[in-house]
């Protein structure tokens, strides 16, 4: 479309090769979800957006990308091109986004997730129940090698290694397993994902190096809640993460957090396809709330917030909520 006459300058520093650390090494996470999407063949570059998120604060990008199961039931997950809409980028491109976000000053989270791409109503990711466990997770498992292998060549910082798999969680073997294969080649900390209602003290968590949740609480049945009704909120939610953090002695990181700009977001935040007019304020009531609930606490070790388009590496902004 046509450039809009207020549209902020580029920034000046995206000529520069390599940017100095925006954060300090174990810095608490200043983080952004960055989808890496590809389109056919295209190999896109995302040092612009990469370069946005530097200048704004932004020290650690996850980079998220799909895996696929035609059903909930498939006994194995795969990469490659599902169909036209849905393709999991190729090795060269995910190096290359690696390398691109390092050069801007930023570290690296790996975030695959599995997109279940035919789902019947109360289906999703966190309901998969194949016939074999054990085909699922030798499957799967070979996948989580893989990405391993490419993280530790272009040295990522960090790895998610499961995103909200719920019914998978209550086989510690298995996971005990992949993990065990993950660090023979892989070295940088490693995390699990946990859905926001999910929360379990799984024993297999103690082998990772942080525990992580998405953060998609409903915080009020009312979307005209006040901030001061949704620090509240947070308050509560403080209580339930605190012991689930101290029965494993690690950094809790939030992977994802955000809110549609749509009415009524506040009372369903995980739900992408909730209908609604635009709704600004209400956005920008959710997000003050969360940095009021949260700064300065010490809960949390990190928040990545979910996400940017970056419409194949072109301009990321097209608003963003300021807080001042």
């Amino acid at each position: 479309g046509d450039k809009l006459e207020d549209e902020p300058p580029l920034s000046s520093a995206y000529s520069v090769e390599q940017r100095p650390p925006a954060a300090p090494k174990g810095a608490f996470h200043r983080g952004m979800v960055v989808g890496v999407f590809p389109y056919k063949d295209e190999i896109p570059s995302y040092r612009k957006v990469f370069d946005e998120l530097y200048d704004v604060g932004v020290s650690v990008v996850s980079l998220n990308f799909n895996w696929y199961m035609n059903t909930i039931y498939d006994l194995t997950v795969y990469k490659g091109v599902a169909n036209d809409n849905n393709q999991t980028p190729s090795d060269e491109i995910l190096a290359k986004s690696i390398e691109d976000a390092h050069k801007a000053g930023l570290e690296v989270m790996l975030f695959p997730a599995i997109y279940v791409l035919n789902l019947s109503k109360g289906e999703w990711r966190g309901r998969i129940k194949p016939a074999s466990w054990d085909t699922w997770f030798d499957s799967y498992g070979q996948l989580c090698v893989d990405i391993a292998k490419l993280a530790s060549k272009y040295k990522a910082e960090y790895f998610c290694i499961g995103i909200e798999l719920i019914s998978t969680e209550k086989f510690t073997k298995h996971w005990r397993k992949i993990i065990k294969d993950i660090k023979k080649v892989y070295n940088g900390k490693l995390c699990y994902s946990s859905n926001w209602d999910a929360r379990k003290i799984n024993p297999w968590f103690h082998q990772l190096d942080m525990l992580a949740m998405n953060a998609y609480y409903e915080l009020s049945e009312s979307k005209d809640a006040t901030v001061d009704e949704l620090v509240a909120s947070w308050r509560k939610i403080r209580n339930e993460i605190t012991p689930w953090k101290n029965a494993f002695n690690k950094p809790v990181i939030i992977t994802e957090i955000g809110y549609r700009s749509a009415d009524g977001s506040i009372t369903q935040p995980w739900n992408y396809f909730l209908p609604g007019e635009v709704d600004l304020e209400e956005q920008r009531r959710a997000y003050e709330a969360f940095f009021k609930a949260w700064y300065n606490d010490d809960v949390f070790n990190g928040v990545y917030f979910y996400h940017i388009e970056t419409d194949r590496g072109d301009r990321a902004f097209g608003k963003i909520v300021v807080l001042e």
